[in-house]
């Protein structure tokens, strides 16, 4: 299936298909699974110093491609965490994927969901920082 295909399947349809023909649906984000989103959301902002104040079109990676990588590796069990609750799949059967449907899988919980913490998350969070700032000057 052409990337295409996979994104408009991906938005239509709640789902990926993996390289063994399974269907995998993906999950928007929800209260049950707010937590620990937040928490690996949190630790990313934190390792790429990001000042989330000044918006989130930032260069964040300091274009470094290993950048994401190096997060992924470093935050390998909240991945797969974050990952096992945005799908039909338990932890056990997130971490046993072959890497390609591995990947593809947490695109997917990426691309399904990103809107929500670009457009809602990121900028509550300046507003917070930025009034913080703003008290401490007074």
């Amino acid at each position: 299936m052409d990337t295409k295909a996979a994104l408009d399947k991906l938005f239509k349809e709640g789902s990926v298909t993996l390289r063994s023909g399974k269907e995998v649906s993906v999950h928007r984000v929800s209260i049950r699974t707010l937590g620990r989103a937040l928490e690996l959301l949190a630790k990313v902002v934190a390792d790429l110093k990001m000042d989330i104040t000044q918006g989130i079109d930032t260069d964040a990676f300091g274009g470094d491609p290993a950048a994401v990588l190096k997060l992924i590796s470093k935050h390998y069990e909240d991945v797969v965490l974050v990952v096992s609750d945005h799908c039909t799949l338990s932890i056990d059967e997130v971490q046993q994927l072959e890497a390609d449907d591995g990947v593809m899988l947490a695109q997917a919980v990426y691309l399904l969901n990103q809107d929500f913490f670009t457009k809602n998350v990121l900028p509550a969070m300046s507003l917070v920082s930025a009034n913080r700032e703003v008290a401490t000057a007074s």
